[in-house]
């Protein structure tokens, strides 16, 4: 290999390098937009709903950039919705005017006018235009059916159905605080029913709201999900004693309101590091409430 191609093939790694980190960049900014928008949930809506996305997306062994596609729609998706009234942003869809509902249908067309302009993010503007589509082609905003819809946004609509109907609420302090149990099984408990009714639904909606093959998958995972934590303590973990694997039984914010820890979410080597910059600066306790087994 000639010195020359050997520094051009570097010079494209470097390049590639630094637009991953322009586009990674650009997420997270945008995420940030979005957090404002999530005050009538427990926790963050659009994280919760890219990473279950992401999961059932490596169950379906779509290859990498598929993955990074519904992964990144679904932390996305409701982008559009910044800027609009509390009436669209704490009511579900039945609840609303036909004023209202006329509104908040425009946010799947502002999320993909947005996210348009950026060359790399436009497979993910597609999946979020098509998120409200429903299976039996009574959706939004097309009327799309069946395959006519893109695999990312029939995940993306069941997830976030779930989660919308889990722990959206007008009242955030009514909804069970897992950060307040001793344990685990008591959070479970406390949301069986609920759980089981949500499930009910999304089962009998298989045909006309949702993909049945996907629901299929949901429903096994989101169950799996659950029995993972059985058993399992809310304790207080110093700093230096979180592992990548453990659960966060709580949420963490910076001082400027970024959130660093979504409850309920797997910890991470990125998680951690922001974490350490905010225990350095005194943002937040160097003791952060975590599930765990008996080990710790």
């Amino acid at each position: 290999m000639s010195n020359n191609t050997k520094e051009l093939e570097e010079i494209i790694e470097k390049l590639g390098t630094q637009l991953a980190n322009n586009v990674y960049d650009t997420i997270k900014t945008l995420q940030f937009s979005l957090d404002l928008t999530e005050r009538y949930y427990e926790n963050s809506h659009s994280r919760y709903v890219g990473d279950l996305s992401a999961k059932m997306a490596k169950l379906l062994s779509l290859d990498e950039e598929d993955i990074f596609v519904i992964k990144t729609a679904g932390l996305l998706h409701d982008i559009g919705k910044i800027g609009f009234r509390d009436t669209a942003l704490f009511k579900s869809p039945s609840e609303m005017t036909t004023r209202e509902f006329k509104q908040y249908k425009l946010h799947v067309d502002i999320g993909r006018e947005m996210l348009y302009n950026h060359r790399a993010l436009q497979a993910v503007a597609d999946v979020i235009y098509q998120h409200h589509e429903n299976f039996d082609g009574t959706g939004f905003p097309e009327k799309l059916h069946k395959n006519q819809i893109l695999l990312g946004a029939r995940i993306i609509n069941i997830v976030d159905f779930f989660h919308n109907a889990m722990h959206k609420s007008m009242n955030v302090s009514s909804i069970a605080d897992i950060s307040q149990k001793t344990n685990a099984t008591d959070y479970l408990q406390e949301t069986q029913r609920k759980f089981d009714n949500v499930i009910e639904y999304i089962e009998d909606q298989k045909n006309i709201r949702f993909d049945p093959e996907l629901v299929h998958l949901f429903i096994k995972l989101v169950e799996s999900e659950r029995k993972k934590i059985e058993g399992y303590l809310v304790k207080r973990i110093h700093i230096t004693n979180i592992k990548p694997g453990m659960i966060f039984a709580d949420s963490y914010y910076s001082s400027s309101g970024l959130l660093i820890a979504n409850k309920g979410e797997v910890v991470v080597n990125e998680t951690l590091r922001a974490l350490y910059r905010c225990v350095e600066s005194n943002q937040i306790p160097q003791k952060l409430l975590m599930l765990a087994d008996n080990s710790y």
